[in-house]
């Protein structure tokens, strides 16, 4: 799930047309590095790969606390975070 606001099904038409232009390539593989902090969105993710056959690698984690990720400054946070992070793959 994304922190931040952004217009979901833009971001899911562009997503579409940008994994349909790559598939023209032959690429069938594509990894995103965006952390949850960041704007990661797993299910959108999820449906921009069930709707053209892309597989899509979503990354997990947080930037260090000096770029925003004031959770992991405990030992609690940390586990919050990991379990959030194997529920969005799983």
């Amino acid at each position: 799930m994304t922190l931040g606001r952004y217009d979901r099904e833009e971001a899911l038409r562009v997503g579409i047309e940008v994994c349909e232009k790559l598939q023209q390539f032959g690429v069938n593989t594509v990894v995103d590095p965006t952390p949850n902090d960041c704007g990661r969105d797993p299910e959108m993710l999820k449906e921009i790969s069930l709707r053209t056959g892309m597989n899509i690698v979503c990354a997990s984690g947080y930037y260090y606390e000096g770029e925003g990720a004031q959770l992991l400054q405990s030992t609690s946070g940390i586990k919050q975070c990991r379990r959030r992070d194997l529920r969005d793959v799983l």
